[in-house]
Order: structure tokens, then sequence, then C-alpha cells
């Protein structure tokens, strides 16, 4: 159910609205960097901020290059992932922006459908990406564990693989990922299909299970919970 609003996902704004939100220029495209606390990829928390850091720099630095514009959406934690002379260079280019991370301008699904490609260390959001139609690149700039390598989304490493793949990403407008990673995708997170019903299937399933008797709901399989109080 957490991923049928990204199903053929209506925006609120269009799209001058959303750029004069961030005093961008609508007619140029807007890539989206998810930042993460990243409290929880290795052991050093501040390794690996550092090393987003430096992500971020070479992102924008890519950004201007192919004359697109970064917005930099901030995780909702109290720590800030943008240091002083990152903040400085956002802050004195018309071509950059930061959303969060106390309070943020835009939801999460409309500065995804806003996105001409969109970026991360290893944020959900990538995924969501996917399903919304847009291309995501994965910024694993330092070694850990990553689900999405497994969904076979682009990566990006370093700033000259950064700069290849968003041009492509930019001239394809459309996920980069492959068949065999969408089959993984539905196998593990969406039991067959990711069409906007998900939520629909669970009540239905719920229903059925509710008017069973109880020894056959309380069969191998379904949790016990489900069937509580069941006469």
């Amino acid at each position: 159910p957490k991923f049928d609003i990204f199903h053929r996902y209506q925006p609120t704004l269009d799209r001058d609205a959303y750029a004069s939100i961030f005093a961008l220029d609508p007619s140029l495209p807007i890539v989206l960097f998810a930042g993460q606390p990243l409290d929880s990829q290795v052991d050093s928390q501040d390794y690996a901020l550092d090393r987003q850091s430096q992500a971020i720099e070479d992102l924008l630095d890519v950004a201007r290059e192919l004359g697109v514009q970064v917005i930099i959406r901030q995780p909702p934690a109290k720590r800030t992932i943008i240091d002083q002379k990152t903040r400085l260079k956002i802050e004195t280019s018309v071509d950059f922006a930061i959303d969060g991370p106390v309070k943020f301008l835009v939801s999460p699904e409309e500065a995804l459908y806003h996105a001409a490609a969109v970026l991360s260390v290893n944020s959900t959001m990538l995924f969501e990406a996917v399903l919304m139609g847009r291309p995501s690149i994965s910024m694993p700039y330092f070694k850990f564990e990553q689900i999405w390598q497994k969904l076979d989304i682009a990566r990006a490493p370093d700033k000259d693989t950064l700069r290849r793949l968003l041009a492509e990403a930019l001239a394809k407008g459309k996920p980069m990922v492959s068949e065999q990673g969408m089959g993984w995708a539905r196998r593990e997170l969406a039991a067959g299909a990711f069409d906007g019903a998900a939520a629909a299937r669970v009540c239905a399933e719920m229903t059925r299970i509710a008017a069973l008797p109880r020894r056959e709901a309380m069969r191998p399989g379904i949790p016990e919970e489900l069937v509580e109080g069941h006469t």
C-alpha cells in the first residue's frame, strides 16, 4: 500500500508554480537529490555524511556543466547534511535550492513528479521515482549493503560516472532499471504488481479471512492478531 500513491500520481502544482516556490526557472530541467541521515549504513555516521557531502558537491558541479537546476531535499532530521561551504554555493546560485529539514515546501510525491531525475545515496525515493516513471541514479560514494542494487538502478560512485549517467537520464527521461530488477521488486515489494491497488487487495484479503471459520482462519501463515476475537 505504501507505493500505491505513485501509480498515475496527479500533481497539486503545475510546473510554473512548483518552480516559483524554489525561485527556479520552469523552462530548465530540475533534478532532485534526496538526502539521508545515513545513520545505519556504516559504523561512522560522520564518514557517511562526509561522503554524501562530496556526492552533493559533485552533483552541483555536473549540474552546472549540463545546464540543469538542483533541489537538495534534506531528510526530516535535526542534523543538517549540508556543510557551510556547500550551503554557500547553493544559496549564492540561482540554479540551486534547498528544501527542509524542519519544514518542507512540497511533499515528496510532488518533488518526485517535477524532477527530471532523482539522485541519492540510497533513499527509497530512488525506487519511488521509478514507479513514477522518472530516471533515478544512486550515488554510493562509500561501500555499504545497498538494497536498491537488486533493482539494477543506475549507479554513479564517482563524478565521471555521474556526468555520463545524468546526461543519459536527462536524454532518456525514463527509468534506467532492468526488467530483471523490476521483477525482483514486484516479487519482494508488491506481491506481483505496482498498480495502485495494493491497499484494496489487502482489504479484500482481510475481509476474506474474517469471513472464515475460526479453525480455518488460524491455519499456518495467517497472523493470529488478524483473527483475534473471531467467532
